[in-house]
């Protein structure tokens, strides 16, 4: 005979959601250090890009995997984007 599970709609939090630091009680807003972390992390990416911008101008014929490095930048500097300004990212399929 089985138990009937105490917390049917129970869900998985990420650890930093435990803690309390990153979110608001209601767990809806980014707290102000969140937000901190976050743009830092935006910048680091932006940083990161626009040195690959300036290897692949002074290269006549930059790497393939340079390129791809840069264009997951982009998309990761959007998501960065996203959560700082509360914006909606889609997942890509």
């Amino acid at each position: 005979m089985s138990r009937p599970n105490k917390k049917p709609r129970a869900v998985r939090r990420r650890a930093m959601d435990n803690t309390g630091t990153s979110t608001s009680t209601s767990g809806q807003h980014l707290s102000r250090d969140a937000i901190d972390k976050l743009c830092l992390a935006w910048a680091s990416v932006d940083a990161a890009r626009q040195q690959l911008c300036l290897y692949a101008n002074a290269t006549d014929l930059p790497l393939w995997i340079v390129v791809d490095a840069a264009d997951m930048l982009d998309e990761v500097a959007d998501f960065l984007s996203g959560a700082v300004t509360g914006g909606v990212c889609d997942v890509p399929a």
